[in-house]
């Protein structure tokens, strides 16, 4: 009997364990959180990365996902030319991974405008300083929605950059993290 309890107990406690899961995120983003500026000729390009969730039920467990987001201003001679916000997922431009070794993440990105598309990766390192970081071999992924987008020729972004961390601000980190949620 002692057993039976004791197997109950246990179980219970698993069910439970399993009606929730929190999916942290495997490296500390406070080294790529912030606004990041490259400049190429008279083109700027700024680059926020911000910490945000994404809750959705699967198979009714309740899932909270931590994930980096990001979004993107394009400059000429200091005039914003294009500015892309994070929306939703699928209007996201930048969604960032890990790459396992210290400081060098992979970033999808993808870039939208007059009904076309284009999505890539592209290698984002961060120098030892914390202020520096490399964009580079950035190179087309297959275009998932054909349905919506017609695919874009090539980039407004260079395949090579080098960004620079501009320091935050209060009113920066005052902003809500922006958060998705999935029936």
């Amino acid at each position: 009997m002692k057993k039976q309890i004791i197997f109950l107990i246990t179980f219970l406690i698993s069910l439970c364990g399993f009606g929730q899961e929190i999916s942290k995120l495997s490296y500390d983003s406070k080294i790529l959180e912030g606004t990041w500026v490259a400049v190429s000729g008279n083109k700027s390009y700024e680059i926020t990365f911000v910490k945000g969730t994404i809750y959705f039920n699967l198979k009714k467990i309740k899932t909270t996902t931590e994930a980096i987001f990001g979004s993107i201003k394009y400059l000429e001679d200091n005039k914003v030319i294009k500015s892309v916000d994070i929306k939703g997922l699928g209007s996201n431009p930048i969604s960032v991974s890990y790459s396992g070794i210290d400081r060098k993440f992979e970033i999808r990105y993808s870039e939208f405008g007059n009904g076309k598309r284009i999505n890539g990766k592209v290698k984002f390192d961060i120098d030892a300083d914390g202020t520096t970081a490399h964009w580079y071999s950035l190179y087309k992924t297959r275009l998932i929605d054909t349905e919506n987008y017609t695919p874009k020729e090539d980039f407004d972004i260079p395949k090579e950059l080098t960004f620079t961390k501009k320091p935050s601000t209060k009113s920066q980190s005052n902003q809500p993290a922006p958060h998705f949620e999935f029936p």
